[in-house]
């Protein structure tokens, strides 16, 4: 196998580099041999690749571009060999490729620096290899081949009396058997037509007597039909006058027992509201007459993603009680209820609650000096958390002081907007110089804190530092410390 290879080189680091643009260059008549060889380093040696991690590789071609698995792994010498496609190969021009190695169960991506290559055109690209060679060899035994074709020709033409006089032969035997088979053809298609007519006269005649019968029998079922009727007729009017006078009458009875009963519900009804505090219309006239609910207690309106709840369409709308199922304008990207209150002037208050969450957004749109002004969406959740005091580890050999009642902690309360941090420490085994004594998270020290702690009477109250989440003590150099003196620290700040 005469495969090309287009050998490059690939070191792990983090470190910049900028793209290699290689000599390497294929014709698009490569197919199939054109490789690209890559070898992988770490620290200028082999990088090892284990077996079960992947290998990817982009090719990118202008607008055109493939991403494949490499399968020819060489994963103790750290060299992977890439064939590039033959589609891919047609493409000609610069490209441009990157590796990846996907490892640990492929959640962690290795990439390497990006490299070019060029594939050019070929002069003769339209024709198999394997046909130029045979086209270029066989050219004198093909001019042999003609000059032999061309004696047969002229052999032949010399008998070409033979030919003609065979070929007259043929044609008159021919001309007879054709006339011979037209006279029977003939013959055929006239028994052919008269029977076909034969048969369409004797059925069209069957089918005139059919119609006949049938129409007949027809007219003899509608005549005695219409004689039915009629009879029928006189029975039916008889029995409907007759029901007719029977519920006349039982109506005539229901209703004046019905307007008996009317009339003594009426005189119990005027009573009742008479006697008891029953709210009449008139007294209902100056009451509110504005729906924020439909009458089952649901949502008047809702929004979605063919009418989404934008400030152009909330601020069409009436005061009310409505749903969102909008998630992309919410304010917590979220489906929840909202709440439009709005002043005669066209002033408006939103509430929003998400449906699945415990919270509570605002937001007001108004008109000061002819300009309308939106205020965003604002969070008022007032939910306070505190993960209450967490023990801190004491390090670099110090002890806990025993004489305080509490032990090296901290404590977090968010308030939602802000959070506050507090912090107690008392240690003692103190050095004479400065010294971490604990660690909290980092987060919770975004800038560097300062105080002071308190230690024994005689000696000066030192410094303490807290920076990056590290409590460092910095005690004062004319002080003499000993394995009895201590240090008590408490402080807070705002987050």
């Amino acid at each position: 196998m005469y495969n090309k290879e287009g050998k490059i080189n690939f070191e792990v680091t983090p470190y910049k580099q900028i793209k290699k643009q290689t000599n390497i260059s294929f014709y698009n008549t490569d197919k199939g041999t054109a490789d690209l060889v890559i070898n992988l380093t770490r620290n200028s040696s082999p990088l090892l690749i284990g077996v079960d991690n992947d290998i990817l590789i982009k090719l990118k071609n202008k607008n055109d571009y493939i991403i494949d698995t490499i399968k020819e792994v060489d994963h103790l010498n750290g060299q992977v060999r890439y064939t590039i496609p033959n589609d891919f190969l047609s493409l000609t021009g610069n490209v441009d490729g990157q590796i990846y190695i996907a490892v640990n169960g492929k959640e962690d991506i290795i990439t390497f620096v990006e490299f070019s290559f060029e594939i050019k055109d070929a002069l003769i690209n339209t024709i198999p290899a394997v046909d130029k060679l045979r086209e270029i060899r066989t050219f004198q035994d093909f001019r042999q081949n003609i000059m032999g074709t061309i004696k047969e020709i002229n052999d032949a033409l010399a008998n070409g009396n033979d030919y003609v006089t065979l070929m007259e032969s043929t044609k008159e035997k021919g001309l007879k058997q054709l006339n011979e088979s037209k006279e029977d053809i003939v013959k055929s298609l006239n028994i052919l037509e008269e029977k076909i007519q034969n048969d369409f006269q004797y059925k069209e005649t069957n089918l005139t007597n059919v119609f006949n019968q049938t129409t007949k029998e027809l007219q003899n079922i509608s005549n005695e039909a219409i004689l039915v009727m009629q009879r029928e007729k006189v029975d039916t009017l008889s029995e409907l006058e007759a029901f007719s006078k029977s519920i006349k009458e039982e109506i005539e009875i229901l209703t004046e027992d019905k307007i008996n009963k009317v009339e003594n519900i009426s005189k119990e009804a005027l009573q009742a509201i008479e006697t008891n505090d029953v709210i009449t219309k008139e007294e209902s006239k100056e009451w509110a007459k504005y729906k924020l609910v439909e009458n089952d207690g649901s949502q008047i309106g809702y929004f979605n993603s063919e009418y989404p709840m934008t400030r152009e369409n909330l601020e069409s709308m009436p005061s009310g009680f409505y749903y969102s199922e909008d998630k992309s304008n919410n304010p917590d990207g979220s489906s929840g209820f909202i709440f439009i209150l709005k002043t005669d002037k066209g002033e408006q208050k939103f509430l929003y609650s998400s449906l699945s969450k415990n919270n509570m957004f605002i937001s007001s749109c108004f008109t000061r000096e002819d300009k309308k002004i939106w205020e965003n969406w604002e969070n008022i959740d007032n939910k306070i958390t505190d993960t209450g005091w967490q023990d801190i580890v004491i390090k670099n050999n110090y002890k806990p002081y025993t004489n305080v009642s509490y032990k090296p902690s901290y404590r977090v309360i968010d308030y939602g907007n802000h959070k506050k941090v507090y912090i107690r420490i008392a240690v003692s085994n103190l050095l004479n110089q400065k010294n971490i004594v604990a660690s909290i998270p980092e987060e919770l020290n975004p800038y560097d804190v300062f105080g002071t702690g308190v230690t024994d009477n005689n000696k000066i109250p030192p410094k303490v530092l807290i920076t990056k989440g590290n409590v460092e003590f910095h005690p004062n150099k004319n002080d003499d410390y000993s394995e009895g003196s201590y240090i008590i620290y408490q402080d807070d700040w705002v987050i």
